[in-house]
């Protein structure tokens, strides 16, 4: 009696750990450090069929296999149930807790997981998710319109989140575990420097202007230090002197929707010690002469003897001033047709360092006052020089005859004709060869 074998309502052989309950579903139990652990379905095999009004189901020798092959995997099975949403939120719980984070880039978590947790993918479990998925659900996003910066930000999370599930036994491979640039353009906007001829154009409009001219020496200081907008915002009387004509850079202002905060910069390259040009130091001293005695003593953070202030007598912040840059650049742009550019407190970062580096500034140098963490940064600046600049370069060789007005004129496609084409003479009359 004890050798007979349970059968199901068809007759067929149960296995260890399966059974039939009364309503005709499977079951099958197993132990994992010795708690119960069930699941369950209409069909035993995969060719069963599914009772009429039932859900689409996997069969349960199927999902018996996959469990047996996690185990020998040494994984959980199932991703022990975790949703995708479920794993995002994890690994910002872990990375949330770590004060190294700064309060700017906790922001950019919460809005990652805001779009998570809106796409309908954030229910599927971890486990089903596999990297055609995920390749699909990058390029539907697009699709959606999301921009390349955000979709870049929604990866930054899912793709450590995932390894993390990796790194747990959770799944056996990253699904996310590719190249954001080989699967969709980077088409964000290119931050392209001003030339000399423009950055004074933009001054000397904003100077004369009867509005705009109060943020003309703010701006005038953009140009000539090369300071994030966070840096500048952040800068107090007491880290300007005046006398050695220098400026200590060691805290960046913000402000969200919980008020102002401060925050060290990003890297120990960011603290620094940047030059006051003599153009600068005219700017400098205006904005501190401007300030009333009720800004200057204006306690913010804990710190007072800011340079710049809003309506409310309180420290602008960078959105603001991104605010003033689009209205500057909508003013003068009806004012001069001909200017399509864009400027942004940035753009006026990314043209100092392209001045400096035109003019022959060591990059060593130019790392330091921009307060670049690694060098190849610094050298990506110089992709912003112009192509005439190219052609001036070489005039000082004398390799080139030709004159900036005249490059202007030559299609980007010809210039290096002309360049080549005077260097080649240029060897055959001093009788030396290529190297």
């Amino acid at each position: 009696m004890g050798n007979t074998k349970r059968r199901d309502t068809k007759g067929r052989v149960l296995r260890p750990g399966e059974s039939q309950q009364k309503d005709g579903r499977y079951r099958y139990t197993y132990y994992i450090n010795g708690k119960q652990h069930c699941f369950y379905s209409w069909k035993l095999e995969d060719t069963d069929r599914i009772p009429q009004g039932k859900h689409l189901c996997t069969s349960l020798r199927s999902q018996i296999k996959w469990l047996n092959k996690s185990r020998e995997q040494g994984i959980a099975f199932r991703g022990n149930g975790i949703s995708i949403l479920g794993l995002a939120e994890r690994y910002l719980e872990i990375q949330n807790a770590n004060n190294k984070i700064r309060t700017s880039t906790k922001a950019g978590y919460r809005t990652a997981l805001k779009h998570i947790r809106e796409d309908p993918v954030s229910s599927v479990r971890i486990d089903r998710f596999k990297k055609s998925d995920a390749k699909k659900w990058i390029m539907s996003l697009k699709g959606k319109g999301f921009g390349y910066s955000t979709i870049s930000s929604i990866h930054g999370v899912v793709k450590p989140a995932f390894q993390m599930a990796v790194d747990d036994d959770l799944i056996l491979k990253n699904p996310f575990d590719f190249v954001l640039t080989d699967l969709i353009e980077n088409d964000s906007t290119k931050r392209d420097s001003l030339t000399l001829e423009e950055q004074n154009s933009l001054l000397e409009f904003i100077k004369n202007d009867r509005y705009y001219s109060q943020y003309y020496d703010a701006i005038v200081i953009l140009f000539e230090t090369g300071l994030r907008i966070a840096e500048f915002c952040g800068l107090t009387s007491d880290k300007i002197d005046m006398e050695n004509r220098m400026i200590t850079i060691d805290t960046q202002l913000h402000r969200d929707k919980q008020g102002y905060y401060l925050e060290k910069p990003k890297t120990s390259a960011g603290f620094r010690t940047v030059p006051i040009t003599d153009t600068a130091y005219e700017s400098f001293s205006n904005l501190l002469q401007s300030r009333t005695k009720k800004q200057a003593e204006k306690n913010v953070c804990r710190q007072k003897n800011y340079l710049c202030f809003d309506r409310n007598n309180m420290p602008r912040y960078g959105s603001q001033w991104d605010k003033i840059f689009e209205n500057i650049c909508k003013k003068y742009r009806k004012t001069n047709r001909t200017a399509k550019f864009k400027v942004t407190p940035h753009i006026c970062r990314h043209t100092f360092a392209t001045n400096m580096a035109i003019k022959g500034m060591n990059p060593i140098i130019l790392k330091g006052i921009m307060g670049h963490d690694d060098i190849f940064t610094t050298f990506a600046i110089y992709t912003h020089i112009k192509g005439n600049n190219y052609i001036d370069e070489y005039k000082k060789l004398g390799l080139v005859s030709i004159d900036a007005e005249t490059a202007e004129k030559v299609p980007a496609k010809d210039k290096y004709k002309v360049i080549e084409f005077k260097s080649r003479t240029a060897r055959q009359e001093t009788g030396t060869s290529a190297v």
